[in-house]
């Protein structure tokens, strides 16, 4: 079975959006793939004990991405950003030459989803990341 590696920001985990993008990867994902997405408890979970978790927490994260046969990133509120972690997401599966799909969430909730062979033109820095998360918790 392959893996598609579900890039997000943590301000999208277990809400409405993640709900939404998931149900679209599941439509086009939906034979003979898993797709592995980094809020389930499984994976939170392990990252909790990897021994990188504080020196160098992405290198978790990148190690999933190499494992999986593509990404799909969702790109943050408004369509245009994605976060610091979820960048390094996407550039490590470009690195390794994987296909990326991105996927926009509107208000609406009616999502599209498409492939991707650049990374998103606007990307957050780990403090504006660490903002979008405050204001969602």
């Amino acid at each position: 079975m392959k893996k598609i590696y579900f890039a997000h920001c943590m301000a999208d985990y277990g809400n409405e959006r993640e709900r939404a993008a998931l149900k679209l990867l599941k439509e086009k994902f939906h034979i003979g793939w898993e797709i592995v997405n980094p809020s389930a408890p499984a994976i939170s979970g392990a990252f909790q004990g990897s021994p990188t978790r504080n020196s160098d927490p992405m290198a978790f994260f990148r190690k999933l991405v190499q494992e999986c046969d593509a990404v799909a990133f969702l790109f943050n509120p408004g369509g245009k950003s994605v976060g610091a972690s979820v960048a390094v997401e996407v550039l490590e599966a470009f690195a390794w030459d994987k296909p990326v799909w991105a996927i926009s969430i509107p208000p609406n909730m009616d999502g599209h989803i498409w492939r991707s062979k650049h990374m998103p033109i606007e990307v957050l820095s780990i403090e504006q990341t660490r903002a979008l998360i405050a204001r969602a918790a």
